[in-house]
């Protein structure tokens, strides 16, 4: 990690203060935005003022949920067989549109499409369908 994060605070950039000047073989980096409650602490070293636990593992979370709801190429994978998943689509010489389908026995299903259209449907990417909370 070569480079500073800017304050948790207030976003603003960090501020580099030479080290030596203060004593110290290192550069320091902090807030000196007087209303950022970050410029009320002293400046740290590199590693201290870049270490966000809290804020690395809220990134990473949020980074396992992204993917578990990306948009999936039919090109590189297929939904398991009989799971319904929400599917991007476009009919040929027509626009896109999003419908809701599965696999059985290899073929598409699309909820309230028959059969003999899905023969100009093509299927563009899927994704697991969003969990909505219950309500209470």
């Amino acid at each position: 990690m070569n480079e500073a994060k800017d304050c948790p605070f207030c976003g603003n950039e960090a501020v580099r203060l030479e080290g030596k000047d203060l004593g110290y073989d290192y550069p320091l980096y902090g807030c000196v935005q007087p209303d950022c409650p970050c410029a009320e602490m002293p400046f740290a070293p590199l590693e201290e003022w870049n270490d966000r636990p809290i804020e690395d593992a809220l990134n990473a979370r949020i980074a396992e949920l992204e993917a578990a709801q990306r948009w999936i190429p039919v090109s590189e994978r297929l939904p398991k067989e009989e799971t319904q998943v929400d599917l991007w689509c476009y009919e040929y010489g027509a626009k896109k549109f999003r419908a809701i389908g599965y696999i059985i026995n290899g073929k598409w299903v699309i909820v309230g499409i028959e059969d003999q259209l899905l023969v100009s449907i093509v299927f563009i990417s899927w994704r697991y369908p969003i969990a909505l909370p219950e309500e209470s």
